[in-house]
């Protein structure tokens, strides 16, 4: 868990603590929506590949976060 504050134009200041530190710009909104939509146009296959990909790094111990899973 890291501090974040809500910007005024939706996105989210997070801390970034790589490389001596720095404050990093996201958008929430917009990795929702790119996520549903290639999950829709993979006929809804997306999130289930992602929920196999998460069962198989915890049962091989790998050692990536599930956030990359996701974007991947």
């Amino acid at each position: 868990m890291v501090p974040a504050f809500r910007l005024n134009n939706g996105h989210v200041l997070i801390c970034d603590t790589n490389d001596d530190g720095k404050f990093k710009d996201t958008d929430p909104l917009a990795e929702f929506y790119s996520f549903d939509n290639a999950d829709k146009k993979w006929n809804r296959n997306a999130r289930d590949l992602v929920r196999m990909l998460k069962a198989w790094q915890e049962y091989q111990q790998v050692p990536l976060k599930s956030f990359v899973l996701e974007r991947l």
